[in-house]
């Protein structure tokens, strides 16, 4: 049996019996964190959630990117690699995290998706200046 001390609470909430599923759903999002209660393996993050649907999709894409980036990196840029070809893995997995990021716009009324549009074509300038001022000299 899970231990119920004051570590296993959260907003005065018991965690699941079982010490290995300790997720929390939240029933009413406006009702603030008192309406937290324990679920076992309930999916919550994922689509069809009604707790931040999409984002763990989000999480799990991201992470694909970051390990085809990796893989570029370890290969010093070929794409060459035993799990095939890292060029079209990177073009997949691009795709794929673009889209789940889409969905978890697309989901969540509480992002402002002119707001992410905004921030997007802020930070694509600062990228692309700071592309420019490192062309030759990118360890600077």
């Amino acid at each position: 049996m899970f231990e119920q001390g004051a570590s296993a609470r959260i907003a005065g909430k018991q965690k699941s019996e079982n010490p290995y599923t300790t997720y929390y759903n939240r029933r009413d999002w406006d009702d603030g964190w008192d309406s937290v209660t324990p679920s076992n393996g309930s999916g919550d993050f994922a689509f069809g959630s009604a707790v931040w649907p999409g984002i763990s999709k989000v999480v799990e894409e991201c992470a694909e990117v970051i390990q085809v980036a990796g893989k570029l990196m370890q290969r010093g840029g070929r794409t060459d690699h035993w799990s095939g070809d890292l060029l079209k893995m990177m073009i997949e997995e691009l795709g794929d995290c673009q889209a789940a990021i889409d969905m978890l716009i697309e989901l969540n009324d509480r992002v402002d998706a002119a707001a992410v549009e905004e921030r997007r074509r802020d930070k694509r300038r600062t990228f692309r200046r700071w592309h420019q001022e490192n062309m030759g000299n990118p360890a600077s």
